[in-house]
């Protein structure tokens, strides 16, 4: 027990005393996505500009939608008719005036008609793309007036908010390293240095490099930071 003891001082003691770890790392958006169209159809408005930010919930892209309002507006009124004629067959069916079965064959119109109007609800709100979360146009794709198939990836966009930081460290480091421990990032654009801590790591080492991934956070206001701005991570063992 005492070797163990004195073992596990000196293992601290050289830890404590050892040279700072120096490895490259970037600023990375916690969110990026390119968005794509679900359906086909001619751009009608497209606002945003690279460059320009926007919150969650607001309209990036709009789709021509006459093709797919015609329709929901033509299912929503074959449901009023479906509707008419199943409350008529009900009460023709009370006064025995009609068999089970033609009773049975009008509700599951009715039932049709109103699964064909949820499908045309669908395509008539895919026609309108909202922003998944908040933060800043990168790129569009497309420009407005034109014509996109489904699919057609058409605005990237990153979380310019929320950063993170990301490294590679070798992967000897896991005898020392966990969650929460410290570092200071060395920003070059900005010249400045951050503190920080490891949020998360990789549970997979690269077999080739013997190195593993980690991310990070820094405390500090991210107004004056953007995500590629890249530096080098001191930590201490």
């Amino acid at each position: 027990m005492l070797y163990r003891s004195m073992l596990m001082c000196a293992l601290a003691f050289s830890c404590i005393n050892a040279e700072p770890l120096s490895v490259r790392a970037q600023l990375i958006p916690l969110y990026s996505t390119v968005l794509a169209s679900e359906v086909a159809g001619k751009i009608s408005q497209f606002p945003l500009r690279e460059g320009v930010s926007f919150n969650k919930g607001d309209m990036l892209v709009v789709l021509d939608c006459a093709l797919h309002q015609a329709r929901l507006n033509r299912a929503n009124a074959q449901i009023q008719e479906a509707q008419k004629t199943y409350e008529a067959h009900q009460k023709l069916d009370q006064l025995g005036s009609i068999s089970g079965l033609e009773k049975d064959v009008s509700h599951a119109r009715l039932l049709m008609a109103k699964a064909d109007a949820s499908l045309a609800q669908a395509m008539v709100e895919r026609c309108v793309i909202k922003a998944p979360f908040s933060g800043r146009v990168v790129e569009r794709k497309v420009n407005r007036y034109e014509y996109v198939a489904e699919g057609t990836p058409l605005i990237e966009i990153i979380d310019d908010k929320n950063l993170e930081v990301e490294m590679i460290l070798p992967s000897s480091s896991l005898v020392w390293l966990k969650i929460g421990h410290p570092f200071s990032l060395h920003v070059e654009e900005l010249g400045k240095i951050f503190q920080g801590k490891i949020e998360r790591i990789v549970s997979k080492v690269d077999p080739v490099s013997q190195s593993l991934k980690l991310y990070g956070s820094i405390d500090v206001n991210v107004e004056h930071l953007y995500p590629g701005m890249s530096g080098t991570i001191k930590i201490q063992p």
